[in-house]
């Protein structure tokens, strides 16, 4: 359980970061070119920050995370872990991608 410093920038890492990420798709992307095979690009950033802790964790013996734990769950759970959590992003995305087209097509409709 973090305290301190480390519980202040816990909590901005994993609640203010990802809000404001939000707010700044919704208010700075062009959503105009946006289609659906972003969904795959933007699974880069999780996947080499996945293999950036694996590889970390197999000097230091530390993962950030207890479901990408290696030394606890062993590469098989591990890799499940790490296929589902892409899944969710690709989702994720794909749920963004989504929102922004029919929010396209809702205002074209309304300007007709």
């Amino acid at each position: 359980t973090p305290t301190g410093f480390q519980k202040i920038t816990d909590e901005l890492l994993h609640t203010l970061i990802p809000l404001l990420s939000l707010v700044y798709w919704i208010l700075f992307v062009n959503k105009r070119t946006l289609n659906w095979k972003n969904s795959f690009a933007w699974l880069g950033y999780p996947v080499i920050y996945s293999l950036f802790i694996c590889i970390r964790g197999a000097f230091s013996g530390f993962y950030p995370y207890p479901f990408i734990n290696v030394t606890e769950l062993g590469y098989p759970v591990t890799l499940r872990n790490g296929v589902w959590l892409l899944v969710f992003f690709w989702v994720l995305s794909l749920l963004l991608i989504g929102s922004a087209k029919l929010f396209r097509q809702n205002k074209h409709l309304t300007q007709s």
